[in-house]
């Protein structure tokens, strides 16, 4: 997993920076999977991907962003040297979740951190718990989606985008949002986000970016 995933490094035009991550899932690993909302009043030319494996530094000349749920497509100056992330078929109920983040720590420690940027262990732990938000809103959308809720400790700010997995590796969800802080995440359903992801890469395809 840390192969295929990035962490974004953002500059605001309020003069701030925000983060996100993303993970590659397309034959093409220049095209990166993550979160719209990651961008909201982004400067284009500050936005830098940070490869989470190497720490490799790579430019994004183009965000390709969703008409529907809270997903963009970020593509990078080169492809990641990295074989991308599967998805999953389905999620089992109470399935047993991995939400790793490279946000915080160390290139050679770099592991899960809780909300205060204390190390704690090598991966979050979290159950799906099959209940569905009816009405639940993303940033920067009036279009309300279904979401799958997980539970999950040590969430904080900069996770959007990150894969949430099943003990296979295979992608079962992407964080979206956090809805207690440090306990739970929200993710749009896995069929939207796949079917989502496969529209997006398309559109990618026809402007000519890859």
């Amino acid at each position: 997993m840390r192969q295929a995933t990035v962490v974004f490094t953002i500059g605001k035009n309020d003069g701030t920076f925000g983060w996100g991550s993303g993970f590659a899932c397309f034959p093409n690993t220049k095209v990166i999977f993550t979160c719209a909302h990651n961008f909201t009043n982004a400067i284009p030319r500050t936005v830098v991907a940070r490869h989470a494996s190497t720490d490799a530094r790579f430019s994004v000349p183009n965000v390709v962003f969703s008409e529907h749920l809270d997903c963009a497509l970020a593509i990078l100056h080169e492809p990641l040297k990295a074989r991308p992330l599967k998805w999953a078929k389905r999620v089992q109920n109470n399935q047993g979740v991995l939400i790793h983040d490279y946000v915080q720590g160390t290139r050679r420690n770099r592991a899960s951190t809780a909300a205060e940027g204390t190390l704690t262990h090598d991966h979050l732990v979290g159950t799906s718990t099959e209940k569905i938000i009816k009405g639940a809103i993303w940033v920067g959308s009036n279009r309300p989606r279904d979401v799958r809720v997980f539970a999950a400790q040590g969430i904080h700010a900069g996770l959007s985008g990150s894969s949430i997995l099943n003990s296979s590796g295979a992608v079962v969800g992407q964080v979206a949002d956090s809805l207690n802080l440090e306990s739970s995440v929200n993710s749009h359903l896995l069929q939207d986000l796949k079917a989502e992801a496969s529209c997006l890469y398309e559109k990618v395809k026809r402007k000519g970016f890859i």
